[in-house]
């Protein structure tokens, strides 16, 4: 088993590469706070934690990676999730993802790949924030304009 230090080491590698390439992309859209303070939260213990754990230890304790990745959605509103709401009958209802949330939400997209080493072609920046969300749009409950918004900014 890997030391509590190189654990965290190591999730911290990967949470300043991601913190940076959004900082970047958002800083071209003119959302330097919102660059600079992207996904704060993930240095809280209760998210910081379960995540590091999980990426990093190899403990794929699903239940505690869960419950941080709630908390993390409800503290970011650049999380879809954060404009959901359950009604009494159970059923969802999502507002509009308001500015500059949406647009962070789309560097947010955009980096998540480059964090992880997969890169679009220089021809096609979109590219593989396309493919994902083609593959994945289908499961996230979003308000009809903004899912018309994303969709029209990556060009689907």
């Amino acid at each position: 088993m890997l030391s509590k230090i190189h654990i965290y080491f190591s999730y911290a590698c990967y949470v300043f590469r991601h913190k940076w390439f959004v900082m970047i992309e958002c800083f071209k859209h003119g959302l330097i706070w919102r660059g600079l303070v992207h996904d704060m939260s993930k240095f809280l213990p209760s998210e910081w934690i379960p995540y590091a754990h999980y990426f990093c230890d190899g403990r794929k304790n699903k239940t505690e990676l869960d419950r941080a990745w709630i908390l993390h959605q409800k503290r970011n509103r650049h999380h879809p999730e954060w404009w959901v709401y359950v009604n009494e009958d159970g059923t969802h209802c999502a507002l509009p993802m308001e500015e500059p949330y949406l647009t962070e939400m789309i560097c947010d997209l955009i980096c998540a790949g480059k964090a992880k080493g997969f890169c679009s072609p220089k021809n096609d920046p979109f590219f593989e924030t396309r493919e994902f969300w083609k593959k994945n749009s289908h499961a996230m409950i979003l308000h009809p304009d903004t899912r018309a918004e994303i969709e029209k900014r990556l060009s689907v």
